[in-house]
């Protein structure tokens, strides 16, 4: 039960932080970049994870609340072994889906690490909630975790009211 709210992306499995993963860099790319094809390929993404949720509804009717056949009445239940390996996949999928920066955190200090000193890779540029003014620093030290995209920062001059900058 908690594989199939695993591929349909309910909260708070693991398959929800995938597809918001998933959808939130794809919309954010179509948007920055003003690509309306990305923003199709984000449309039809959720189009048919609503699909998919229909199909595991309809699944869950099936088997749940619909008459078995009587050629399935010999069929026991799955052994200890079968059902204790699913019972810790299923925890593992809840584990995951709550706090999901036991897997994110290594796999984005590594890919900065690559990327880091290419120039040929551009990334999103990355900065917090910025009160006041901005100073070229200020975007240097950006942490990861405080995400607002924004596609360019432009360097502000400082007036310090005696007309030098």
């Amino acid at each position: 039960m908690i594989g199939a709210l695993t591929m349909v992306g309910i909260p708070p499995t693991v398959g929800f932080m995938a597809e918001w993963t998933l959808f939130n860099g794809a919309l954010q790319a179509g948007v920055s970049d003003m690509d309306s094809f990305r923003v199709a390929l984000f449309a039809i993404a959720i189009l048919t994870t609503v699909l998919s949720l229909a199909y595991i509804i309809w699944m869950y009717k099936k088997v749940f609340f619909g008459e078995l056949d009587s050629k399935y009445d010999i069929i026991r239940d799955s052994n200890r072994y079968v059902i204790t390996s699913i019972a810790v996949l299923a925890g593992l999928s809840l584990i995951i889906g709550v706090y999901p920066d036991i897997f994110f955190d290594p796999i984005l200090d590594y890919l900065t690490s690559i990327f880091s000193n290419n120039e040929n890779i551009q990334p999103i540029l990355l900065a917090p909630m910025i009160t006041g003014n901005v100073v070229e620093d200020d975007v240097n030290s950006v942490n990861i975790t405080n995400i607002i995209p924004v596609p360019n920062i432009p360097k502000i001059e400082h007036n310090d009211g005696n007309g030098g900058n």
